[in-house]
């Protein structure tokens, strides 16, 4: 993958999430996004779709490439988190991409894990609220899809997933540095 050069969500995925296994480090803060801001995400990619925007950019994703095929996602978490549960509104069905939390290692059942709830995050209907993360996920979930379905918009989820997919450009830098 090519370092510091513009890509869309789906070549993220193709280029990176699928071919590497992804994790978020322990280093790394837990999920902080509220409502407001995964909806205002919501909302801002909606009027870009609607507008017909080619290109929304959505900042910087940065990653560290370890030995192997293991890479660390150093930046770009919250709205890594948020896309993914976004996708999973408009398509549950689908596997985009998976990755993992370092912070879950630890963590004997896999129904207790971060990547196994956000997977799941459609099929599941009330929050166990194990953590924090999981309650922020749940919640933003809930506020995303009230978002979505605020407008009847659901017979234009296949084309936006596209558009998003598309035309959701991230700057992908990988740094050299842990």
């Amino acid at each position: 993958m090519e370092n510091n050069k513009m890509i869309s969500f789906r070549e993220l995925i193709e280029e990176c999430f699928n071919k590497y296994e992804i994790y978020i480090p322990l280093i790394q803060r837990n999920y902080k996004w509220d409502k407001e801001t995964a909806s205002k995400l919501v909302k801002d990619l909606w009027a870009s779709y609607k507008k017909e925007s080619p290109v929304y950019t959505a900042g910087m994703i940065t990653l560290y490439q370890e030995e192997g095929n293991k890479m660390q996602l150093i930046d770009g978490q919250q709205r890594t988190i948020t896309l993914f549960m976004l996708l999973k509104i408009l398509e549950p069905k689908e596997e985009y991409f998976q990755f993992k939390f370092e912070r879950d290692d630890d963590i004997d059942e896999e129904k207790n894990k971060r990547e196994y709830y956000l997977s799941h995050i459609s099929e599941i209907s009330q929050s166990k609220d194990v953590y924090t993360d999981i309650k922020r996920f749940n919640d933003n979930y809930k506020e995303m899809k009230n978002e979505m379905e605020s407008e009847d918009r659901k017979e234009q989820y296949s084309s936006f997933r596209e558009y998003i997919l598309n035309n959701l450009y991230f700057l992908i830098h990988i740094s050299e540095v842990e």
